[in-house]
């Protein structure tokens, strides 16, 4: 590199665009402070040149933003990553790809700020949570606009509005978008996906915190028959949704049914010695279960 800046104009694009190069090899491993000031670097000559002739400069702004979010920069890397958007908006707005990844980037660092903000104080801070939601939302009205048949990439970002609602107890907005999220993912991904377990599994805890437990029972059956198709019949995931199960049965109050999805949880724990704690919740359970539907028949 140190040739190449003697044998080509100081602030050359060809110069910038190589400590770009440069920035992503060291971001891709891990080497941040490399990173930054390859960037850096970068974005010094980019400002130096004439906006028409640099419009990937709001690139540039992201990187940097990237980086920063790596280390846990979260105020900075936001600085960046709206740097970023004013940039696009003003000078590249038919870019809509690195329009909407910043928005995507900056519902990201509001969700991790929010997070960091949980362990610092005990007072729940909405602000952060409503931005996240708002650029999110931003995000996907672009992907729609310009880039709708990347169905997955908006799937995501719905997934995410839903858990950024879910945690401002928000439940039934949360549950219009984790189902469509879920409609988006079953259309286009194989029953067994990651992301579709992900989302059922979601979806059934949101339905319990609204004290919808029979349309929770519905997500955990379908989750169950797809863990049982594809995994050995002794699967610890099996078993936890066995377990949940149970436990939907046991808040609609049917107790006998309750008790049977434990054991059938139980049998499985069990056999992997690992599985002490589970092995210990579902035998309380069951105890407790057994000893209620007793005192029960005695009456």
């Amino acid at each position: 590199m140190k040739i190449y800046e003697e044998c080509v104009p100081q602030n050359s694009k060809c110069i910038a665009n190589n400590f770009k190069l440069i920035g992503d090899i060291f971001y891709t491993l891990e080497q941040y402070d490399e990173a930054l000031e390859a960037f850096e670097r970068a974005l010094l000559i980019e400002r130096k040149q004439n906006v028409s002739d640099n419009i990937n400069m709001g690139t540039t702004l992201n990187n940097i933003g990237n980086v920063l979010f790596s280390q846990n920069k979260l105020d900075q890397a936001l600085e960046l990553y709206q740097q970023s958007l004013t940039f696009s908006e003003q000078f590249d707005s038919l870019n809509y790809t690195t329009m909407s990844t910043t928005l995507w980037n900056i519902g990201n660092v509001l969700r991790a700020q929010k997070n960091l903000i949980d362990i610092g104080h005990t007072k729940y801070n909405q602000t952060k949570l409503d931005d996240a939601v708002d650029y999110y939302s931003r995000a996907i009205v672009l992907l729609k606009e310009f880039d709708s048949t990347n169905h997955l990439q908006i799937a995501t970002i719905f997934y995410w509005i839903g858990i950024t609602l879910n945690e401002q107890e928000s439940f039934d907005r949360a549950i219009e978008y984790l189902e469509h999220c879920l409609k988006i993912r079953e259309a286009n991904l194989s029953p067994g996906d990651s992301d579709i377990i992900l989302i059922l599994s979601c979806l059934s805890e949101t339905q319990q915190a609204r004290n919808q437990y029979q349309i929770a029972l519905a997500y955990e059956m379908k989750l169950f028959l797809i863990r049982e198709k594809d995994l050995p019949p002794n699967d610890q995931n099996i078993a936890q949704s066995l377990s949940n199960i149970g436990e939907c049965y046991a808040l609609l109050n049917q107790l006998k049914m309750a008790l049977e999805y434990y054991k059938q949880a139980l049998f499985i724990y069990v056999q992997n010695p690992s599985n002490t704690i589970e092995q210990e919740t579902m035998e309380d359970n069951i105890h407790f279960l057994s000893t209620l539907l007793n005192n029960l028949e005695i009456q």
